[in-house]
């Protein structure tokens, strides 16, 4: 949204048109006043309310418009009570609306009182206690100054524009990057020449917040309209440099300049607008690159001698910080005004790099640094006891253009604040100086020794979060990842040496099993060689190591661990910096649950059968099955072949998923038993010796070929199935199979069968046994035979 404004024609509310209509409406009953009158001393009751100067050109008519500083301390001590009543540190909406009320309130009812025809209101500021005004003649201007509600008046004076390694002198990049600190949510207004919001740098816009991109969200016109968005150049070089230390903030061009020069008025109406306007943008700083030239040995905390001091005290009470620039006149004990009031923060100008001798000509005076290194005070820079910081600000290249002076210097610390109002949202406008005061880096200026805090963002910053173990991060669940930093962390006193490796910039989480099973932990994707370490206790004095490592071979020299883990165990994870590294740090988990799995013995079983294989995990996951004895028996899904006699060792696994471990695996074993047999061998008639060689035949179920033996040799005897009769007698023949790999042996079968002598040859007196006798007599033959073959 566009934003300009002729500030001479601005639109007003109800409110301002009844405010202004009672003013004239009650001036115009006072008739005309003589003009000025002669030049002279300030009357000693008005000795605190107007400086000598600004009196004497009243009195000469060399000027006619004053400032006006209402007093409002009792309006203040309102805000403090409403302030502690509802425990707030800084100015809510609410509480700054009841500012504007009182301040209306207040201007009111003074100027209601005056004559209509000596005093004409040309400015009203709403959030401030100040109004500018027209003054006909002296006697206006005496009739203001008796009344007890004015604190002081003001002439309205001229100020002028003041004006790589800046970003990582300072620390940016690391809260940039590594921090994702960049400004965003916050906004800064630079009163300056304008700015000229269509180049790169601020995302090319088209006009203000046009496109989406567009960093400038806002412009206003303080000063007459120009019809020019930065006529200078100045104010796009302040910004600029603004921007690039906070990319993500909002950036407010607020025109106070009419040529080559800004008024007070026009200032002052810059900063009553950032007031306003600061819940819209939140704007957490004023940046004004400009001064008055002139040299203040001490601070100016005078009100009725310094117009900038009440607005700028209005901007912090409102939380928005006045950063200044300390002029270049080289002055090493004084600085310029606005920069000079106590409220300001007043910046002086440093180098950033070694960039040789220097010559600093017009328009300030010319000075020469032989040398210049970083941190080495400009010889151009004004300074003071009461200067509040340093920045880089010699030499710097912004918005195409490289250049130096103290109007480089402030903007970095402008950007800074940005930067600490998005880490600390709820600090107040103090407590975001005090970090920065606080964590500068000392610096020494050679010219007169004073020592001031060159600011420093990364370490503004403040430690980690989760610096020290008593406060950890506190991450759960069963898998996750988190971003961090180990950025000005530190080692605590009696904190171990993680890894058994110097570090000595650690920071903690703790995370707490929900199950059995085993933790994965590491740190790829950090920016920085880490140490990672896993601990168990309640204290740094108690901590008990569990595993930890350095290197786990990933890139970046990053660390990793897996340790078994018991549900409802707290563990203490660090993680730290090799040898002192610092930067981002990644830390990703993920715990895989115990499980186990049920098997159960196995009965032995013949070789060549087949059977199915169950087995369950806890997990309710399927159980794959493998044959550790491949020649004896193979699994195939959960089928088992028995392929051979022997052991068969068969094992139960299950690799994890959803959320559990692979489990341990279990086997089983049992015998692969050969198959049995039988021996079919059919009876023998008997025979006599006449009778020629015969076969005989005998076979095995298995379909394994039988051996035939005679065990009656006297009488018999057999080859190849080939059975000859020898005597007479008893013959006895024994079929038998003695197996194989898959076959046990089978049980002989014997057969026997009586060898008569040949038929009708004579009787040779012997009486023929019957044949119950052959029997017995052949059995006790056999007896005999076998136990003469044990």
């Amino acid at each position: 949204m566009n934003l300009r404004f002729i500030s001479r024609s601005r639109p007003v509310g109800a409110a301002r048109l009844s405010f202004i209509a009672l003013l004239l409406l009650v001036l115009a009953l006072v008739p005309l006043r003589a003009a000025w009158a002669a030049a002279g001393d300030v009357p000693a009751a008005f000795a605190d309310k107007i400086a000598p100067e600004a009196w004497r050109k009243l009195q000469a008519g060399e000027i006619s418009d004053v400032l006006v500083l209402f007093e409002d301390a009792a309006i203040d001590a309102e805000v403090a009570a409403r302030l502690s009543l509802r425990a707030l540190q800084k100015e809510d909406t609410a509480i700054t609306q009841l500012r504007v009320d009182r301040y209306r309130t207040l201007k009111t009812r003074v100027l209601a009182e005056l004559p209509l025809a000596e005093v004409e209101l040309r400015r009203d500021f709403r959030h401030l206690p100040m109004a500018y005004l027209h003054l006909r003649d002296r006697a206006a201007l005496l009739r203001l100054l008796a009344r007890g509600e004015v604190a002081a008046v003001y002439e309205n004076t001229v100020l002028y524009a003041q004006l790589a390694e800046v970003l990582p002198l300072i620390g940016q990049p690391q809260v940039n990057q590594a921090m994702g600190r960049n400004g965003s949510g916050a906004a800064v207004a630079i009163l300056d020449t304008g700015l000229d919001y269509t180049r790169a740098e601020f995302g090319s816009c088209t006009a203000p917040g046009v496109p989406a991109g567009c960093r400038v969200v806002a412009a206003f016109d303080a000063a007459p309209e120009d019809n020019v968005r930065d006529a200078n150049g100045h104010g796009t070089w302040v910004a600029g440099t603004a921007t690039a230390v906070a990319p993500g903030a909002g950036i407010i061009a607020i025109d106070v300049f009419d040529g080559t020069s800004a008024s007070s008025v026009d200032v002052i109406e810059g900063i009553d607008w950032a007031i306003a306007n600061r819940v819209a943008y939140n704007i957490v700083a004023i940046n004004m690159s400009l001064g008055d030239g002139a040299k203040y040995t001490s601070s100016c905390s005078s009100k009725f001698s310094n117009p900038y001091r009440q607005p700028i005290i209005d901007a912090r009470n409102a939380g928005i910080l006045s950063i200044v620039s300390s002029g270049n006149n080289g002055y090493s004990d004084g600085i310029s005004n606005p920069a000079c009031t106590p409220e300001a923060v007043s910046v002086g100008a440093v180098y950033d790099a070694n960039v040789g001798a220097r010559t600093w000509t017009s328009p300030e005076p010319d000075c020469t640094d032989s040398t210049s290194a970083a941190d080495k005070v400009a010889c151009f820079s004004n300074s003071a006891s009461f200067l509040t910081l340093l920045a880089p600000g010699a030499l710097t290249t912004v918005t195409g253009v490289t250049a130096a002076g103290t109007s480089l210097s402030s903007p970095v610390v402008t950007g800074a604040v940005a930067l600490l109002a998005q880490a600390y949202p709820g600090d107040t406008a103090v407590s975001r100086l005090g970090r920065l005061t606080a964590n500068g880096k000392p610096v020494t200026d050679a010219r007169n020794s004073l020592i001031k805090p060159r600011v420093d963002v990364l370490a503004a910053q403040g430690a980690p979060v989760n610096d020290t173990f008593a406060a950890a991060t506190v991450i759960s669940g069963g898998s996750g990842s988190v971003n961090g930093w180990n950025l000005n962390a530190t080692q605590e006193s009696g904190e171990p040496v993680h890894a058994a490796v110097s570090g000595g910039k650690s920071v903690w989480w703790q995370w707490t099993a929900d199950v059995s099973g085993t933790l994965s932990l590491d740190t790829h994707g950090s920016g920085i060689d880490t140490l990672l370490a896993v601990y168990t206790g309640g204290s740094v004095s108690t901590l008990q190591a569990v595993s930890a490592n350095d290197n786990d071979g990933s890139a970046g020299n990053a660390s990793g661990i897996g340790l078994a883990v018991t549900a409802g165990t707290v563990y203490r994870i660090a993680v730290d910096g090799k040898a002192a590294a610092s930067g981002a740090l990644s830390l990703a988990w993920s715990v895989l649950q115990a499980q186990t799995i049920t098997f159960a013995p196995l009965d032995d079983m013949p070789v060549n059968s087949a059977f199915n294989l169950n087995a369950t995990a806890s997990s309710g996951l399927s159980v794959s099955f493998g044959s550790q004895t491949p020649a004896i028996c193979t699994v195939a899904g959960n089928v088992v072949s028995l392929l051979a006699t022997g052991t068969c060792t068969l094992a139960a696994s299950q690799s994890g998923g959803s959320g559990y471990g692979a489990a341990p695996g279990v086997t089983q074993s049992f015998s692969v038993t050969p198959l049995a047999q039988t021996i079919s061998f059919p009876p023998i008639a008997s025979q006599t010796l006449e009778t020629a060689p015969f076969t005989v035949a005998a076979s095995a179920s298995s379909g394994l070929p039988v051996s035939i033996v005679s065990l009656t040799p006297a009488v018999c005897s057999i080859s190849a199935y080939t059975v000859s009769l020898l005597d007479a007698g008893l013959c006895t023949l024994e079929a038998s199979q003695t197996g194989d790999s898959q076959t046990s042996a089978a049980s002989a079968v014997m057969q026997t069968f009586s060898v008569a002598t040949a038929s009708g040859g004579g009787n040779d007196g012997d009486v023929p046994l019957p044949p119950w006798a052959l029997l017995l007599l052949g059995g006790g033959l056999l007896a005999a035979m076998r136990k003469r073959l044990v």
